[in-house]
Protein backbone atom coordinates (compact mmCIF):
# COMPACT_ATOMS: atom_id res chain seq x y z
CA UNK A 1 0.00 0.00 0.00
CA UNK A 2 1.59 3.53 -1.20
CA UNK A 3 2.34 6.23 1.82
CA UNK A 4 0.25 9.14 1.60
CA UNK A 5 3.03 10.99 -0.57
CA UNK A 6 2.70 8.08 -3.45
CA UNK A 7 0.28 7.59 -6.08
CA UNK A 8 -1.43 4.26 -6.16
CA UNK A 9 1.35 2.68 -8.57
CA UNK A 10 3.77 4.25 -6.20
CA UNK A 11 5.37 6.94 -7.83
CA UNK A 12 5.79 10.48 -5.92
CA UNK A 13 2.72 12.70 -5.90
CA UNK A 14 3.37 15.76 -8.10
CA UNK A 15 6.19 13.94 -10.36
CA UNK A 16 4.65 11.09 -11.81
CA UNK A 17 5.40 12.56 -15.54
CA UNK A 18 8.84 13.08 -14.40
CA UNK A 19 9.64 9.98 -12.83
CA UNK A 20 8.47 8.50 -16.06
CA UNK A 21 10.86 10.53 -18.33
CA UNK A 22 14.26 9.50 -15.80
CA UNK A 23 12.71 5.81 -16.73
CA UNK A 24 11.75 6.00 -20.47
CA UNK A 25 14.63 8.63 -21.23
CA UNK A 26 17.15 9.15 -18.60
CA UNK A 27 19.22 11.44 -21.79
CA UNK A 28 16.52 14.17 -21.66
CA UNK A 29 17.23 16.84 -19.78
CA UNK A 30 14.42 19.54 -17.98
CA UNK A 31 15.72 21.86 -21.00
CA UNK A 32 14.71 19.82 -23.63
CA UNK A 33 11.28 18.97 -21.63
CA UNK A 34 10.69 22.03 -21.40
CA UNK A 35 11.45 22.64 -25.51
CA UNK A 36 9.19 19.82 -26.43
CA UNK A 37 6.20 21.22 -24.14
CA UNK A 38 6.83 24.39 -26.33
CA UNK A 39 6.84 22.91 -29.57
CA UNK A 40 3.75 21.03 -28.77
CA UNK A 41 1.69 23.94 -27.19
CA UNK A 42 2.93 26.30 -29.54
CA UNK A 43 1.22 23.82 -32.51
CA UNK A 44 -1.79 23.35 -30.81
CA UNK A 45 -2.20 27.04 -30.56
CA UNK A 46 -1.81 27.22 -34.00
CA UNK A 47 -4.01 24.70 -34.84
CA UNK A 48 -6.80 26.20 -32.70
CA UNK A 49 -6.44 29.37 -34.81
CA UNK A 50 -6.85 26.96 -38.00
CA UNK A 51 -9.66 25.25 -36.35
CA UNK A 52 -11.69 28.44 -35.98
CA UNK A 53 -11.29 28.87 -39.64
CA UNK A 54 -11.84 25.41 -40.92
CA UNK A 55 -15.13 25.71 -38.34
CA UNK A 56 -15.87 29.18 -40.30
CA UNK A 57 -16.02 27.74 -43.47
CA UNK A 58 -17.85 24.75 -43.59
CA UNK A 59 -20.43 25.58 -40.09
CA UNK A 60 -21.71 29.37 -41.16
CA UNK A 61 -23.17 28.40 -44.29
CA UNK A 62 -24.67 25.28 -43.23
CA UNK A 63 -28.61 26.03 -43.49
CA UNK A 64 -30.20 26.06 -40.64
CA UNK A 65 -33.39 25.11 -39.20
CA UNK A 66 -36.20 27.84 -39.34
CA UNK A 67 -37.57 29.17 -35.97
CA UNK A 68 -40.87 27.27 -35.94
CA UNK A 69 -44.31 29.10 -34.63
CA UNK A 70 -44.92 27.64 -31.36
CA UNK A 71 -42.38 27.24 -28.43
CA UNK A 72 -41.83 23.72 -28.48
CA UNK A 73 -40.79 23.78 -32.30
CA UNK A 74 -38.64 26.92 -31.54
CA UNK A 75 -36.69 24.56 -28.46
CA UNK A 76 -36.77 21.78 -30.77
CA UNK A 77 -35.31 23.50 -33.97
CA UNK A 78 -32.67 25.78 -31.66
CA UNK A 79 -31.62 22.05 -30.51
CA UNK A 80 -30.82 20.56 -33.51
CA UNK A 81 -29.36 23.75 -34.79
CA UNK A 82 -27.50 23.56 -31.77
CA UNK A 83 -26.22 19.30 -32.12
CA UNK A 84 -25.70 20.19 -36.02
CA UNK A 85 -22.87 22.98 -34.93
CA UNK A 86 -21.63 21.19 -32.22
CA UNK A 87 -21.27 17.88 -34.52
CA UNK A 88 -19.43 20.06 -37.02
CA UNK A 89 -17.33 21.65 -34.33
CA UNK A 90 -16.12 18.17 -33.31
CA UNK A 91 -15.17 17.17 -36.66
CA UNK A 92 -13.10 19.90 -37.15
CA UNK A 93 -11.23 19.59 -34.53
CA UNK A 94 -10.71 15.43 -34.79
CA UNK A 95 -9.25 16.69 -38.62
CA UNK A 96 -5.83 16.44 -39.01
CA UNK A 97 -3.84 19.40 -39.21
CA UNK A 98 -2.54 18.24 -42.67
CA UNK A 99 -6.04 18.50 -43.65
CA UNK A 100 -7.06 21.59 -42.24
CA UNK A 101 -4.41 23.19 -43.30
CA UNK A 102 -4.43 21.76 -47.18
CA UNK A 103 -8.05 23.43 -46.84
CA UNK A 104 -6.94 26.99 -46.66
CA UNK A 105 -3.40 26.79 -48.23
CA UNK A 106 -4.67 28.02 -51.46
CA UNK A 107 -6.00 31.41 -50.06
CA UNK A 108 -3.00 31.66 -47.25
CA UNK A 109 -0.75 31.01 -50.80
CA UNK A 110 -2.25 34.36 -52.33
CA UNK A 111 -2.66 36.43 -49.42
CA UNK A 112 -0.04 35.99 -46.77
CA UNK A 113 2.32 33.46 -47.62
CA UNK A 114 5.12 34.34 -45.39
CA UNK A 115 2.56 32.78 -42.58
CA UNK A 116 2.02 29.84 -44.80
CA UNK A 117 5.59 29.18 -44.70
CA UNK A 118 5.98 29.91 -41.22
CA UNK A 119 3.42 27.60 -40.41
CA UNK A 120 4.34 24.65 -42.77
CA UNK A 121 7.77 25.41 -41.28
CA UNK A 122 6.32 25.03 -37.53
CA UNK A 123 4.26 22.09 -38.46
CA UNK A 124 7.78 20.26 -39.75
CA UNK A 125 9.80 20.92 -36.28
CA UNK A 126 6.74 19.40 -34.66
CA UNK A 127 6.43 16.44 -37.09
CA UNK A 128 10.66 15.61 -36.87
CA UNK A 129 10.21 15.78 -32.49
CA UNK A 130 7.38 13.75 -32.10
CA UNK A 131 7.53 11.63 -34.70
CA UNK A 132 11.55 11.17 -33.52
CA UNK A 133 13.32 11.68 -37.34
CA UNK A 134 16.72 12.94 -36.00
CA UNK A 135 15.36 15.06 -33.66
CA UNK A 136 18.56 16.11 -31.89
CA UNK A 137 18.93 17.54 -35.01
CA UNK A 138 16.23 19.85 -35.66
CA UNK A 139 16.51 23.00 -36.65
CA UNK A 140 14.07 26.24 -37.02
CA UNK A 141 15.50 28.96 -39.47
CA UNK A 142 18.53 27.43 -39.26
CA UNK A 143 19.11 27.04 -35.70
CA UNK A 144 18.88 24.26 -33.30
CA UNK A 145 15.60 23.83 -31.69
CA UNK A 146 17.70 22.56 -28.43
CA UNK A 147 19.24 26.00 -28.42
CA UNK A 148 17.77 28.83 -26.38
CA UNK A 149 17.79 31.06 -29.42
CA UNK A 150 16.22 28.12 -31.64
CA UNK A 151 13.01 27.62 -29.35
CA UNK A 152 12.82 31.61 -29.41
CA UNK A 153 12.46 31.86 -32.68
CA UNK A 154 9.79 29.44 -33.08
CA UNK A 155 7.36 30.78 -30.25
CA UNK A 156 7.86 34.03 -32.04
CA UNK A 157 6.44 32.64 -35.49
CA UNK A 158 3.67 30.77 -33.79
CA UNK A 159 2.84 33.73 -32.02
CA UNK A 160 3.27 36.04 -35.51
CA UNK A 161 1.25 33.40 -37.44
CA UNK A 162 -1.23 33.51 -34.60
CA UNK A 163 -1.41 37.28 -35.25
CA UNK A 164 -1.96 37.37 -38.71
CA UNK A 165 -4.57 33.81 -39.23
CA UNK A 166 -7.16 36.41 -37.85
CA UNK A 167 -6.66 38.88 -40.38
CA UNK A 168 -7.61 35.92 -43.25
CA UNK A 169 -10.19 34.90 -41.04
CA UNK A 170 -11.99 38.56 -41.64
CA UNK A 171 -10.97 38.49 -45.43
CA UNK A 172 -12.84 34.92 -45.74
CA UNK A 173 -15.57 36.52 -43.59
CA UNK A 174 -16.18 39.86 -45.56
CA UNK A 175 -18.78 38.83 -48.00
CA UNK A 176 -21.09 37.22 -45.45
CA UNK A 177 -20.64 40.32 -43.40
CA UNK A 178 -21.32 42.75 -45.83
CA UNK A 179 -24.26 40.61 -46.89
CA UNK A 180 -25.27 40.48 -43.48
CA UNK A 181 -24.96 44.74 -43.74
CA UNK A 182 -27.15 44.83 -46.40
CA UNK A 183 -29.93 42.24 -45.05
CA UNK A 184 -30.14 44.61 -42.10
CA UNK A 185 -30.37 47.82 -43.83
CA UNK A 186 -33.13 46.32 -46.52
CA UNK A 187 -35.23 45.18 -43.78
CA UNK A 188 -34.88 49.02 -42.15
CA UNK A 189 -36.07 49.92 -45.48
CA UNK A 190 -38.53 47.48 -45.36
CA UNK A 191 -37.98 46.39 -48.07
CA UNK A 192 -38.46 41.85 -48.94
CA UNK A 193 -35.22 40.14 -49.19
CA UNK A 194 -35.78 38.14 -51.96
Amino acid sequence: MPDSNETKWGFPKGRVAKTLREILHRELTDHDVEVVSVVLFGHLLLEKHLNRIFYMFIAEDMPRMGAGRSEPERLATKKANQEMEDSVWKEVRSARFSAKLAFIRPGLKMWYPEVLQRIEAINKVRNAIFHDKESEKVEFEGTSIWSEEGIEKYFIAVQMACFELPRFAEMIDAPRARAEKWAQRLRELGEPLY
